[in-house]
């Protein structure tokens, strides 16, 4: 199931733990789904997180805009889609939006930065990643 056009949406049920004392998400952990719904993602083109460090690959989040629209509540299903993303040398620019249904409930921006992970420092994607972000994307 995808919403929006999305290239990937992975379904999450909200648990106690995601909530604060009123049963509404805690408002961090909206981010929570967002990263692991494009970890699914880059599992679901082949690319699995233990694998990618090994090659010495990291993905990490440099840069997050989000905006909430409405709370997610106690045991909602929620959906968070990763629409097709927009490819620099070093990095990766994502929208991604959590629904209730097709209610939205937050959309957020999402720039990650691809890094060595033995040196911890900015490095360009490797060429089997770009050419897999750029297959998908073609195929929306």
């Amino acid at each position: 199931m995808t919403l929006d056009g999305a290239i990937y949406t992975g379904e999450f049920r909200i648990y106690y733990e995601d909530t604060d004392a009123g049963g509404v998400v805690y408002h961090a952990n909206y981010i929570k789904f967002m990263e692991r719904a494009r970890s699914d993602w880059l599992r679901s083109l082949g690319f699995d997180q233990h694998e990618l460090l090994a090659d010495d690959v990291q993905f990490v989040v440099h840069s997050l805009d989000i905006q909430f629209l409405q709370p997610a509540r106690l045991d909602d299903c929620i959906q968070v889609t990763v629409n097709t993303p927009a490819l620099s040398p070093c990095a990766i620019s994502f929208q991604q939006c959590v629904y209730r249904g097709s209610e939205p409930l937050a959309t957020a921006n999402v720039k990650v930065a691809c890094l060595s992970y033995s040196q911890k420092r900015v490095r360009k994607i490797p060429m089997d990643i770009r050419m897999a972000l750029v297959k998908e994307g073609s195929e929306q």
